[in-house]
């Protein structure tokens, strides 16, 4: 419908401006099915595109994507906790399977990188039980550094296995690290 001047279009549209937001508004609600079953299409079909297309826009806008998680979790911290927390109740087998193959897939590294023998009585050590020995023995410190706790160990294994240096860590026996930190020799002469 042509209006003579713009200011009455402009009456027009704020006039009809709730009217409009209702028509839309159930518009999508009756099609909103139909949306999702073409949106998920067009993206299985693109595949590609859309992957090269979401990496080329991360690149660009990494900072204004960090900045709106920062905000975002602030903003809704408890929410996330107790969502978390329903995830990790309801997938507990789920996630403790992963986290173990994950954890057997370092430690096999681990064994990889530093060999089977013990650092202190050189006797062969099975992959499925080993310490990893921080020759140093600034452990402790290094994994409160990484996190503490059982995130701290995995981020030491991690740091471990890249680790340029192999005089930092070694392998050793559970009996024989424990009987090292029990003494309270700092540096072992067995070896």
């Amino acid at each position: 419908m042509p209006y003579k001047s713009k200011e009455q279009a402009r009456a027009y549209r704020l006039a009809h401006a709730e009217e409009k937001k209702i028509y839309f508004r159930d518009y999508y609600l009756a099609h909103r099915q139909e949306q999702i079953e073409y949106h998920r299409n067009y993206r299985d079909t693109h595949r590609e595109e859309c992957a090269r297309l979401n990496r080329e826009y991360r690149a660009t806008h990494k900072q204004e994507l960090k900045e709106y998680a920062q905000a975002y979790n602030s903003a809704h911290k408890e929410g996330l906790k107790r969502t978390h927390h329903q995830y990790n109740l309801t997938h507990k087998e789920e996630l403790a399977e992963k986290h173990k193959k994950k954890n057997g897939a370092l430690r096999q590294q681990l064994f990889n990188r530093y060999g089977n023998l013990c650092y202190f009585c050189k006797g062969t050590v099975e992959p499925s039980g080993f310490f990893l020995h921080h020759i140093n023995g600034d452990g402790n410190d290094e994994r409160g550094q990484l996190g503490g706790g059982t995130t701290g160990l995995m981020r030491s294994w991690k740091e471990a296995v890249e680790h340029v240096d192999l005089a930092k860590y070694a392998i050793s026996h559970k009996a024989c690290h424990n009987r090292f930190h029990k003494s309270g020799v700092k540096n072992c002469q067995r070896r």
